[in-house]
């Protein structure tokens, strides 16, 4: 029995009552019905009206163990088939639903139970009722049989189900000659799953994610769903369809329609509308802040969720194995991935299952779907006890320090607030106020700005005359009053630059290379680092300024420098590097993943370096272990390739040569290499270190990975591409 009874009245009270209902009461049971009803006034209340539970629980072959959702299924479909009358059916599936949470309970307090396990398998215990209730409603109405699919969204889509959580639902069909029995179906499953009786009730049903909301039908067909994601979707449909998964009806149905939305939900490159939009839903977010709440408050549950969803939007598109519904599956890849920290994904593990048990423990009480702390000091030692911690000081310790932990994590997603961004800007008008309009003349304005370090101070006029005007500049209103903050920060940190003219030139170059002039001021506006990065990145390095000029989708790396981090070996590197090709299936998307990565690792590095983070030796080398990675990868796609015209040999070293060699490329550095193969077969070797030097230098729309010099092997640019092991003479 538990030591720590979090409520022993209750507990006492409810045995108590069950023997004078039911007369009599084993030891065993009594020790059962003890335990449930000291954590939940509700389950005692259950078991009383069904004391078979006790018995249910006892005999139980799934008190230590998970229950599987094939068990489930076959569960409730026996319900199913014993039960002829619709509210016969309907009453067991409810007396079968609180068994199951009597049993969870149990195993939770006694043999402390993995928490991700338990939400798996009330989520599970879901989806089957869904499933079973969908079955007995398609015998009614068989058009819906093959032709509608349930899919679940939210905590049930990820398998993250609370003990009273509502459940997430769109319901979607195929083209059909009878639409009345789909909506009807629809119409019946929704009642029977939600209505309340004298049983209780299976699940509150929430179809409010659905494609157009409530102003759509209670189904959707799938043309239907699919035309509203794609012309009229927003980001915030694209965060809940990150979860959906089909649980009912049409499974297959529901893959392919999951499979048609990835498009939509992942962009292969960042889009700085998404970007603000994701800012945009981050402030109202901020906004929606409740007290002594564990979801909606401060460092609660929803900043971890949007933490992660942020991270899977801006980079699902490029790391497919981030398309995961799991929200504790997902900081696992997160982490693999090198997108966050160790000590990121720890604290948002550890905080995020502290967080939905403490959500799990409220409502168990009651069954009643809260997410605030009791403020009555009895009921929040209960809680605490609940949670097995000593009482309510622990409790309000434990709390604070794991909100604090995950607001400094969510705080620093997007960088530090406009207000920087600001006082910047302000020091660039008290140093150049020449360029309010109409204070001084062009005389005057170009000998200031030659003053200042331009080399060129009427070219530089022209260029700021567009960055500050807003009829040249094209913006919007709103566009307007951000461009008035971003760019004189822009051009105080030009000023400051080792260059101005050329960081000036490729500013402007930059900006103008952006479609959505107004999306990227909202980017800079959160980011004022960035501004200082860039200018001096856009005076110092030709071949990155012009690269981030050609792919500004990248600046997506320097929004979120907060939480990435470079590899510390070569062997991970090659590793993620390799997994990252594999996860493409064709050849231009494998092409493409190793420049990403390449460009990618190369801007982290860079900025960095800008930041005097790293001395000169420690680039060379991170730069040397990208070329590394990419040679490695790049050969083991070239095999691959070949392979196809049914070669299999792979016996060939490539040696590193010059920089390389030493590990002290640069930035802009060629790659010097040899290949030497072992055998006979100089025809297949010289196609498969051709097959390299096109995939690492070929431009695709992602640019080249490095340009290949083979003029260091034995016989210059003029002998043969490779070289067998034997030709070389290793005798005096």
């Amino acid at each position: 029995m538990n030591n720590f009874p979090p409520d022993p009245k209750n507990a006492e009270n409810t045995v108590a009552l069950f023997i004078e209902q039911h007369k009599k009461l084993s030891k065993t049971h009594k020790e059962i019905l003890y335990i449930l009803s000291s954590y939940s006034r509700f389950l005692g209340k259950e078991i009383i009206r069904q004391p078979s539970t006790l018995s249910s629980i006892s005999k139980s072959n799934f008190k230590k163990t998970q229950k599987p959702l094939t068990t489930f299924i076959e569960e409730t479909s026996n319900i199913e088939s014993k039960n002829k009358d619709n509210e016969s059916f309907l009453s067991e599936l409810r007396k079968y639903k609180y068994r199951e949470f009597s049993r969870l309970l149990y195993k939770d307090i006694l043999y402390s139970n993995e928490f991700s396990e338990t939400m798996g398998e009330l989520s599970d215990l879901a989806s089957s009722i869904v499933q079973t209730v969908l079955n007995r409603y398609c015998k009614i109405y068989p058009e819906a049989k093959n032709n509608l699919v349930i899919i679940a969204m939210g905590k049930l889509g990820g398998r993250e189900l609370n003990l009273s959580s509502d459940i997430d639902l769109i319901y979607l069909f195929k083209d059909t000659q009878d639409f009345e029995q789909i909506f009807k179906c629809t119409e019946n499953l929704t009642t029977s799953l939600s209505s309340r009786t004298s049983d209780g009730f299976l699940y509150r049903v929430d179809l409010g994610l659905r494609p157009g909301g409530g102003k759509s039908t209670i189904a959707v067909s799938i043309e239907g769903a699919l035309e509203h994601y794609f012309y009229w979707g927003d980001t915030w449909e694209r965060a809940a369809l990150i979860k959906a998964r089909p649980i009912a009806g049409n499974i297959k149905l529901g893959r392919k329609f999951i499979s048609d939305m990835q498009s939509f939900v992942y962009k292969r490159n960042l889009d700085y509308s998404s970007v603000e939009d994701l800012k945009n839903m981050k402030s109202k977010l901020d906004g929606l802040h409740k007290i002594n709440d564990v979801k909606l408050g401060k460092g609660g549950i929803r900043e971890i969720e949007f933490f992660i969803h942020a991270f899977q939007l801006i980079y699902g598109g490029k790391f497919k194995q981030l398309r995961e519904q799991n929200t504790l599956k997902t900081l696992s890849i997160l982490r693999n991935t090198n997108l966050i920290t160790d000590n990121i994904k720890d604290t948002l593990e550890s905080s995020y299952i502290f967080l939905r048990r403490t959500e799990h423990f409220i409502q168990i009480a009651d069954e009643i779907q809260t997410h605030r702390i009791p403020d009555k000091p009895e009921e929040k030692e209960k809680l605490a006890k609940r949670l097995k911690l000593k009482n309510k000081m622990e409790l309000n310790r434990r709390l604070n320090d794991i909100t604090d932990n995950i607001s400094k994590i969510y705080n620093n997603l997007f960088f530090e607030p406009t207000q920087q961004i600001e006082r910047v800007g302000k020091e660039f008008w008290e140093l150049a106020d020449f360029l309010t309009e109409g204070h001084i003349d062009e005389e005057h304005v170009t000998e200031r700005l030659k003053e200042l370090g331009f080399n060129n101070p009427r070219s530089a006029l022209d260029i700021i005359d567009v960055l500050i005007n807003p009829r040249k500049g094209g913006l919007t209103q709103k566009g307007r009053t951000l461009s008035n903050r971003v760019v004189p920060a822009l051009l105080r940190n030009v000023i400051s630059s080792p260059n101005p003219d050329t960081s000036l030139r490729n500013v402007e170059r930059f900006i103008s290379s952006v479609g959505s002039k107004s999306s990227l001021y909202s980017v800079l506006s959160e980011n004022p680092e960035i501004c200082n990065i860039l200018s001096k990145l856009f005076s110092t390095s030709r071949y990155l300024s012009n690269f981030l000029i050609k792919h500004p989708e990248y600046l997506d790396y320097l929004t979120l420098k907060g939480v990435w981090k470079e590899y510390n070996s070569s062997n991970e590197m090659i590793h993620d590097l390799i997994e990252s090709v594999e996860n493409e299936d064709d050849i231009e998307y494998k092409l493409d993943a190793l420049r990403r990565f390449k460009h990618a690792e190369t801007l982290k590095l860079c900025l960095r370096d800008l930041n005097e983070e790293v001395d000169s030796s420690y680039a060379g080398n991170y730069i040397s272990m990208i070329a590394e990675a990419e040679l490695n990868a790049g050969f083991k796609l070239a095999v691959n390739e070949l392979k196809r015209g049914g070669k299999t040999l792979d016996q060939m070293a490539i040696i590193g040569m010059g920089k390389l060699g030493g590990k002290e490329m640069g930035y802009n550095s060629d790659i010097d290499i040899i290949f030497v193969y072992k055998g006979k077969n100089h025809e297949y070797y010289s196609k498969l270190g051709q097959k390299l030097i096109s995939i690492l230098s070929i431009p695709t729309g992602e640019g080249f990975v490095f340009k290949i010099d083979m003029g260091l092997r034995p016989s210059g640019h003029s002998g043969a591409l490779v070289s067998s092991l034997e030709s070389f003479n290793f005798s005096e």
